[in-house]
């Protein structure tokens, strides 16, 4: 039997979490410490610490030194994040760039995508892949996942004009959290191609699973940009949520 994924562990505490605090279960109780939720849900107390945070960046909860961790309603209200800020960094919503639809047709769902997005593998899903330029030359190469009850928020004519969050807002589908990470690797044929470089050029790749506002994954999101046209920037602070992390066009 596979082992489940950490994501998978930390995303099932934020739900049971998420779902005691709208039940009231914390009213002016506070929710337990972080040792006593990690002996409870049997796991480490990083991956407590990430559905606690996770809770927070969702208004749920406020996270203070002196008082713990309390249920927003206890306190301050929590200000939730925003998500669109956060997600859209790493898109291309309000520039003046050309997207390009390469390909927008049902696929079954490869094991991967299966295990990013909560299916069984081989279950139907949409896959949508882009391309976005300036008049600069070619930028991103996107591939996108999407449950079927999802697909309905998006169409091929959409997409050539706008960014997939977008849409899925406009659909009505209220997002909740979207875990991202970004990496280097060598670009392979089919990316190549479309933006033009070298087979085995410094690429750099970002893959994110976007939830919605009840905690199930509703899109798998890749992208490559060009290592020559972006950069990654960072800002650290000690003060709460400002640090943030930014790829930029050079």
């Amino acid at each position: 039997m596979a082992q489940a994924s950490p994501v998978a562990r930390y995303h099932r505490i934020e739900m049971a979490l998420a779902a005691r605090i709208r039940a009231g279960m914390y009213d002016g109780t506070g929710l337990p410490g972080e040792r006593a939720l990690a002996a409870e849900f049997g796991a480490a107390r990083v991956t407590i610490r990430t559905a606690l945070q996770r809770l927070q960046d969702q208004g749920l909860v406020l996270r203070t030194e002196r008082r713990g961790t309390v249920a927003a309603a206890e306190g301050a209200p929590a200000r939730p994040r925003l998500l669109r800020e956060h997600v859209d960094k790493f898109l291309d919503r309000g520039r003046p760039d050309v997207r390009k639809v390469l390909s927008f047709r049902w696929v079954p769902a490869s094991p991967f995508v299966a295990q990013q997005l909560g299916l069984a593998a081989g279950e139907k899903l949409l896959r949508v892949v882009r391309l976005r330029s300036n008049e600069g030359g070619t930028l991103t190469y996107t591939e996108v996942h999407v449950p079927r009850h999802v697909a309905p928020a998006v169409s091929r004519t959409a997409l050539e004009r706008k960014a997939f969050v977008q849409l899925l807002e406009e659909h009505g589908i209220r997002i909740g959290a979207a875990d991202q990470v970004v990496t280097c690797e060598a670009a392979g044929y089919e990316v190549a191609q479309a933006l033009g470089i070298a087979i085995g050029a410094p690429i750099m790749k970002l893959t994110r699973v976007l939830y919605d506002a009840d905690g199930a994954a509703i899109q798998l999101f890749m992208a490559w940009y060009r290592a020559d046209r972006f950069q990654l920037r960072m800002r650290m602070s000690r003060r709460e949520d400002a640090t943030k992390v930014e790829v930029e066009e050079t």
